[in-house]
């Protein structure tokens, strides 16, 4: 054999090792590089049980965790809203906003005329869902003044991690505990 032969052999397992290596550096950053996202993406939740007053002040009635996905919270409401923050310590792990109002869209007719009536109502007695951080430590709400309506001392109630969904995989959600190779569904490109 000639050295043009051992030379292009010795090429071609360069570039397969040197592939080998791409491919397999891929997959473990896919797998390995944590998701850089405002709210975790899992399928855990706070449920918190709230109470709003005539004055707009918010009492929690009970809290628990529950397996499910919450809302993200990120919308652009101006004014009359909460703000929540769910926080570790001095860091804010989480912000988002609720209207402090529900909306309430009536259709009235009136001989051939159709017009909608826009009401606004207190929320009264709701369930909210919040996303689960295991390592918060408040979950504080403020108007849109600023000051303080209801603060929650997570840490003392100390929340247990809600048992896995069954079947996440396959929900249309790249979770955080999720990956290309462990599902292929929800995390493909």
């Amino acid at each position: 054999m000639n050295i043009f032969g051992k030379e292009k052999k010795y090429r071609t397992k360069v570039a397969i090792a040197l592939f080998s290596a791409i491919v397999l550096s891929f997959f473990i950053i896919s797998i390995r590089k944590p998701k850089q996202n405002d709210i975790p993406v899992q399928p855990y939740a706070v449920r918190l049980a709230l109470t709003q007053a005539e004055d707009k002040t918010l009492t929690v009635g009970s809290i628990d965790t529950l397996a499910g996905y919450s809302p993200d919270y990120q919308t652009d409401i101006q004014e009359n809203y909460y703000q929540m923050k769910i926080m570790n310590k001095d860091k804010v792990l989480f912000t988002g906003k609720i209207p402090k109002t529900q909306i309430i869209v009536k259709e009235k007719i009136d001989g051939e005329d159709k017009y909608a009536i826009y009401e606004e109502k207190g929320w009264g007695t709701f369930d909210l869902l919040v996303p689960f951080y295991e390592t918060a430590t408040q979950l504080v709400f403020t108007d849109d003044t600023g000051a303080e309506m209801l603060s929650i001392d997570l840490q003392s109630l100390a929340l247990p991690t809600p048992r896995p969904m069954k079947g996440a995989c396959g929900d249309g959600i790249c979770a955080d505990d999720e990956n290309i190779l462990i599902c292929y569904k929800d995390c493909s490109f």
